[in-house]
């Protein structure tokens, strides 16, 4: 039942659920595609996540899963350094080695827009050689797009989205372009983490690479009510999931248990008091 918190006078925080029953959660072997900005400012950074990615891979990803690496810079300066490689023995893993040293390396500009086309490329190779993998994507930047149009970049994201199981954006620094970084993790149904400098970026991206992510399917959830700001949010494990409402509805994973948003008005069964997860959503300690 969809129920309502008063968070004032004309804001409510809605909880919708998604599903009524238990859905079995089955593990498959994940693709990861990692999508790392290569421009100027990235500079002091880039040796340090060549570092992390050396000696971190083999142990963070499982015997089955593979690895894509994409690196990007300005208009027309990206490419694949690795495509669906695994990293389960030391021969791999020298490829994987040699690759990272030679095509990481800071260039010019920043261009979401072809980076993110190949991606989808990619992974429609992955699916035809590797079937069975799940895709999960993971896209690193700490500056702003200056070669193309935001409503390219997110026409691009939006076509992706049905091939993700799983999406992660990282606005690494205070230059990156947050406003577009949060529009691109909405429409990619994934999340969006702030890594202020390496030391808060080395943890994130290994939790983010050890996660377990589940093949279940995307379905159609309607939102009722008006949805204030356009996106409804889920949690997932610690990771706040956010989602972009299109004429009233949203996909999401059918694994997900329910949905947040906020109303200018109380949809369903209205509740009096704010519940454990209503008060961390919002911030709230219990009393």
């Amino acid at each position: 039942m969809t129920t309502s918190f008063k968070v004032s006078n004309d804001l409510w925080l809605v909880r919708h659920p998604v599903t009524s029953g238990v859905v079995k959660l089955v593990e498959v072997k994940t693709s990861h595609i990692l999508v790392i900005d290569c421009s100027g400012s990235m500079s002091p950074d880039l040796p340090k996540v060549r570092e992390q990615l050396k000696q971190k891979l083999p142990k963070l990803l499982r015997k089955e899963d593979i690895i894509s690496i994409i690196w990007f810079s300005g208009r027309n300066e990206y490419g694949v350094l690795l495509e669906a490689e695994p990293v389960a023995t030391l021969k791999d893993l020298k490829d994987v080695e040699r690759a990272i040293d030679r095509w990481l390396r800071p260039l010019c500009l920043t261009g979401f827009l072809q980076p993110l086309q190949e991606v989808s490329k990619l992974t429609e190779r992955v699916s035809k050689k590797c079937p069975g993998y799940i895709s999960s994507l993971f896209f690193i930047s700490d500056g702003c797009d200056n070669c193309s149009s935001r409503t390219d970049v997110l026409k691009v994201v939006e076509n992706l989205a049905p091939m993700l199981s799983s999406a992660t954006f990282v606005e690494y620094g205070y230059y990156a372009d947050r406003p577009l970084l949060t529009q691109m993790a909405q429409t990619a149904g994934g999340a969006l983490i702030f890594a202020e400098d390496f030391p808060r970026y080395a943890p994130s991206f290994e939790a983010v690479m050890q996660r377990k992510i589940s093949g279940a399917p995307k379905i159609e959830v309607k939102i009722p009510g008006e949805v204030v700001g356009g996106f409804v949010f889920a949690m997932a494990d610690s990771d706040l999931l956010t989602f972009s409402l299109d004429s009233g509805s949203v996909h999401v994973p059918e694994d997900l248990s329910e949905l947040w948003y906020i109303s200018q008005s109380p949809v369903g069964k209205l509740e009096l008091e704010i519940n454990a997860i209503a008060q961390d959503i919002l911030g709230i300690k219990a009393a």
